[in-house]
């Protein structure tokens, strides 16, 4: 029989790669199939994320209520083949609209939900977290290379359909998980306890200049990233006449090298020096941004895209030390909450609305123009981390 922390595994693989089939070929389903044009593609894909972050009060407070996690993930797995569905058959921009943001907010928890089902694993010593964590990288990777081929042999409508069923089999996965209450209670009771100080807590971040400044640098290499893979660089792509088939391959792309770093990271010694490893990561970035801003080629564009595998993979095993080092332990979740919140949402959103309406007058070369102006603010941030250091020595 397959231990608890096997069978979330099998969850996590199937759901993430069901998903990430589907949100690989979201904006060529948007252009190819709706016939949206890129302004109304990124105002999709920027304005919702933006509307929707801070309905995550709301599903904390429900999240808290009801402790039964697998449940609500059903829920939101069902609620994600659901929505697509509807969004298939509506053509009329408004009312897709209205549907794609109703199905974000009902998608929103799914990350926090599996998150803290990996936590009560972990506390209790069925799995580690690491190994269990990767099934989502892998599933992201695997998902570059299932869409191309369900393109190619039905479209983009049999990729959907392909990422569709995986979900609905995630679904079933679900009902061979068991959870421990008395974990959920705990971590419930302190969720409540952290809300009663989260302005104060707030407040007190925010007067800590060193984690203002990582803050800062983190995010516009994470939001810099997610908004050239969730926007930029399909509508490239686009521009450039290439097929549905091959934008799809981008997720496969992007972890070749991400896999090969988690896997070598411990064993290449200057990464341990935080601020060395984050100085390689904006100089890999700033290298990829100012090839897109030149290239009119998509093999290159593809190319320069596995540079992202490179930044991840870097990016992820820091992040957590920096806070870890420079925050008090009692506001660690909001220090996370904040980054994350800046990096996987605001950033890229507000990157996305930016260079989808600059695109309709320059052209393709905005992206990595933004990109680059941005990373380069980031490196002089960081430059003056290393000269105060230096200058202690």
């Amino acid at each position: 029989m397959d231990s608890l922390s096997k069978k979330f595994s099998k969850y996590l693989l199937v759901s993430s790669l069901g998903a990430n089939i589907i949100g690989s070929v979201f904006v060529i389903f948007l252009s190819f199939i709706k016939g949206f044009d890129a302004k109304q593609i990124s105002f999709i894909v920027g304005t919702t994320p933006l509307i929707v972050l801070p309905l995550f009060l709301i599903w904390g407070s429900i999240l808290d209520k009801y402790k039964d996690v697998t449940k609500i993930s059903k829920f939101i797995n069902l609620s994600n083949v659901v929505t697509m569905i509807i969004l298939t058959l509506i053509n009329n921009f408004v009312l897709f609209f209205i549907v794609n943001l109703v199905r974000s907010i009902l998608l929103q928890p799914g990350g926090t939900l599996n998150d803290k089902y990996l936590l009560n694993i972990s506390k209790s010593n069925e799995g580690s977290y690491g190994k269990i964590r990767v099934m989502l990288t892998i599933g992201f990777g695997l998902a570059g290379i299932i869409a191309p081929i369900a393109i190619k042999l039905g479209g983009i409508y049999l990729a959907i359909i392909v990422g569709s069923s995986l979900i609905i089999l995630s679904i079933f996965l679900l009902n061979k998980l068991s959870e421990d209450e008395e974990d959920l209670i705990e971590e419930t009771e302190r969720s409540r306890k952290d809300k009663k100080g989260l302005l104060k807590s707030i407040l007190q971040l925010l007067k800590n200049k060193k984690y203002l400044k990582y803050l800062i640098i983190i995010s516009i290499i994470w939001g810099t990233q997610n908004a050239a893979a969730g926007y930029g660089i399909q509508i490239m792509l686009i521009d450039l006449k290439i097929s549905d088939a091959v934008i799809s391959l981008i997720p496969f792309m992007m972890v070749i090298f991400e896999v090969i770093i988690l896997l070598t990271y411990e064993k290449i010694k200057f990464f341990e020096r935080t601020d060395i490893a984050l100085l390689i990561s904006l100089i890999v970035l700033i290298v990829r941004w100012a090839i897109m801003i030149f290239t009119n080629s998509y093999i290159v564009i593809l190319i320069i895209t596995m540079l992202h595998g490179i930044v991840t993979g870097i990016v992820l095993q820091i992040q957590n030390k920096i806070v870890g080092n420079i925050v008090p332990p009692e506001q660690h979740v909001i220090a996370f909450i904040l980054m994350n919140s800046l990096s996987a949402t605001i950033l890229p959103s507000i990157l996305n609305l930016t260079t989808g309406e600059l695109y309709s007058n320059y052209g393709i070369k905005v992206f990595g123009l933004v990109y680059l102006i941005l990373s380069i603010i980031a490196l002089g941030l960081l430059g003056t981390n290393l000269f105060k250091k230096r200058k202690l020595q």
